[in-house]
């Protein structure tokens, strides 16, 4: 998944040092919470980086991967399309989500 500080960049996003460190924090936490098979948590944690940092890809795509998780294949289908939508992110990047995403929108019923 991208890194935050490589993908702030390429963006010019500006955050203050106290923010990135927060969402670095939640980011890695979810990635713990996942691993463990604590999946709300996990979702609340990285909800709470997507809110500091709406479009990064790659709180999306690890959002996406809970809703996933969760069944909830709209929700993952949504972070998926948002991500595909990205204008400056690598083609294959914005492929695969834009596959990831028409795949759940065809599965459900």
């Amino acid at each position: 998944m991208p890194n935050l500080n490589q993908t702030n960049r390429a963006r010019n996003v500006q955050l203050e040092p106290t923010t990135l460190q927060r969402i670095s924090q939640s980011v890695a936490d979810s990635d713990r919470a996942f691993r463990s098979g604590d999946f709300e948590i996990s979702l609340r944690l990285i909800n709470e980086a997507a809110r500091l940092l709406p479009n990064d890809p790659g709180i999306l795509l690890r959002r996406a991967r809970l809703f996933e998780v969760l069944q909830q294949p709209d929700k993952a289908s949504g972070d998926y399309a948002a991500v595909s939508a990205i204008p400056d992110l690598p083609e294959a990047l914005r492929s695969q989500s834009a596959k990831r995403a028409n795949l759940l929108n065809n599965s459900t019923p």
